[in-house]
């Protein structure tokens, strides 16, 4: 895994394949080893691009200024990588920076997919949702622990689940 320093942190990150850039932005209490069951076969077609967000596994770095840090953190390592304009991919909590990074930086992308953004946990979390937040952000602050994100899939404890990611 390559690394490179934006915004005064290093953000780790997998390359793979050549043709048009597509950016894959994790979810929250997730990191980029989400996307490596389809990581080849993407390749096949696109220059992928995964990597882990500001704070999370093995990206340095505070997660300051939240979706908007993080919005300017995956432009940023677009222009590093000279990736723009770029097919942003973003999953759940990595959706809402996706599109965050669409509607701040829309010259660095080209088209936006998300998959299950979490629009709906920044203005109404339930208790299921904030459990899930909490339990993950401890495994990743506290015990710096890459797999916060199964946590993400633990039972909440009031018969929600976390998000889960299939491909």
């Amino acid at each position: 895994m390559a690394s490179e320093t934006v915004n005064g942190a290093v953000l780790h990150y997998e390359e793979r394949g050549s043709g048009p850039p597509l950016l894959l932005v994790h979810g929250t209490g997730s990191y980029a080893g989400i996307w490596s069951p389809v990581l080849d076969g993407l390749a096949r077609s696109y220059r992928v691009i995964a990597y882990d967000r500001r704070g999370f596994a093995r990206s340095a770095g505070a997660p300051h200024g939240g979706r908007a840090q993080h919005a300017r953190d995956a432009a940023a390592l677009l222009d590093a990588l000279g990736a723009s304009p770029a097919t942003v991919v973003g999953w759940s909590g990595g959706g809402v920076i996706a599109l965050d990074l669409a509607a701040t930086f829309p010259d660095r992308v080209a088209a936006l997919i998300l998959a299950e953004p979490a629009l709906h946990l920044t203005t109404h979390p339930t208790p299921g949702t904030i459990v899930m937040s909490v339990r993950s952000a401890f495994q990743r602050y506290v015990r710096r622990d890459p797999a916060a994100a199964d946590a993400e899939r633990a039972p909440s404890g009031d018969g929600e689940r976390g998000h889960e990611f299939n491909v």
